[in-house]
């Protein structure tokens, strides 16, 4: 995934169930490459990890699918990462 990011020159990319054992895997790969993770998860709790572990630069962009403000979040996130 990392690789395929990088060869189309991505500066962000959606990173679903992030909390998962792979998601939490593939974040600091994609943060050592250069490219901003949007994290997805279902559950605050999720959430709150995430952004604790990924710190103020990167837990900003944890969404959590579950708030009725999902699709806000999402379009607010990505309108923001846009180039």
């Amino acid at each position: 995934m990392v690789e395929r990011c990088k060869e189309l020159g991505s500066k962000a990319t959606i990173v679903t169930a992030a909390a998962s054992q792979i998601g939490r895997m593939i974040l600091p790969l994609l943060i050592m490459n250069g490219i901003t993770p949007i994290c997805t998860v279902r559950k605050e709790d999720q959430a709150e990890l995430l952004k604790a572990a990924l710190g103020e630069k990167y837990g900003k962009y944890v969404i959590n699918t579950s708030k009725p403000t999902y699709k806000q979040d999402m379009g607010a996130v990505c309108m923001k990462l846009r180039p």
